[in-house]
């Protein structure tokens, strides 16, 4: 007898469910056990004159509007208004040649950038 292999589909709001179970903690320490250099001497484009390329980008995520998270992540302003979601500011260190993470940091947006968000 021959056995029929099932393939089961994740909906993306199982996903969410199960990462707000769990909470950022696992997923803090899987991106810090993964995060660093993977690129070698001799793999193309990771160095130049004996050093290590690296780049930093960055970008803007929308948050939840939720209560608990706006007092962090406010909303953006003008002079007289409040709109949208509340903005989160990611920076990102990138190895050049093989995009590998090598850190990364966040701040809200509209606050002072420090650490690695300043350029």
């Amino acid at each position: 007898m021959q056995q029929e292999s099932v393939t089961t589909r994740v909906g993306v709001s199982a996903l969410s469910k199960a990462r707000r179970r769990v909470g950022p903690a696992p997923l803090r320490a899987l991106f810090e056990a993964v995060a660093g250099p993977v690129g070698t001497p001799h793999t193309p484009g990771v160095f130049w004159r004996g050093r290590r390329v690296v780049a930093v980008d960055g970008t803007l995520l929308r948050v939840p509007a939720a209560g608990a998270v706006e007092t962090v992540y406010r909303r953006r302003r003008g002079p007289r208004y409040e709109w949208g979601y509340p903005m989160l500011r990611l920076c990102v260190l990138v190895e050049c040649g093989t995009r590998a993470l090598l850190g990364s940091g966040r701040t809200p947006l509209g606050r002072p950038a420090t650490g690695c968000c300043t350029y």
